[in-house]
């Protein structure tokens, strides 16, 4: 069993759009078009996830936990159904939204987590930004 944890955005002292919340309605990646899980609490469902909470997504493996994060990212899109950053599909962002979404919205830390030994946690995190 394996599980991550993630807290949706809001808008920075600048102005910019980040998000207020995050919505899912009927995904499903492509790979379970043919066999979705069973008892899922996440695809095939409409979910919303809003600002200021901490929600835990806790799955067997296989499960889709690295896929439903590649979607969030957007670095992946091989999904059906639809996700909302508010009231906005993601699949509509420009690069430019995606670049100020990562900056100042969404982080991602993979499940390989390749840091520098040598580097302090904060130069780790410098280096990325």
């Amino acid at each position: 069993m394996g599980g991550f944890a993630f807290l949706p955005g809001g808008v920075n002292e600048e102005g910019d759009w980040t998000m207020d919340k995050i919505g899912l309605r009927q995904v499903l990646p492509d790979v379970f078009a043919d066999n979705p899980p069973v008892g899922s609490e996440i695809w095939r469902r409409d979910v919303t996830f809003d600002k200021g909470r901490v929600y835990l997504v806790e799955a067997a493996s296989g499960s889709g936990k690295s896929s439903f994060c590649g979607y969030l990212y957007g670095y992946r899109r091989d999904y059906s159904g639809t996700i909302l950053f508010d009231d906005r599909d993601i699949r509509e962002l420009s690069v430019g939204e995606w670049s100020g979404l990562r900056c100042r919205s969404l982080a991602m830390m993979f499940q390989g987590l390749r840091l520098f030994p040598e580097l302090s946690a904060v130069d780790n995190v410098r280096l990325k930004n």
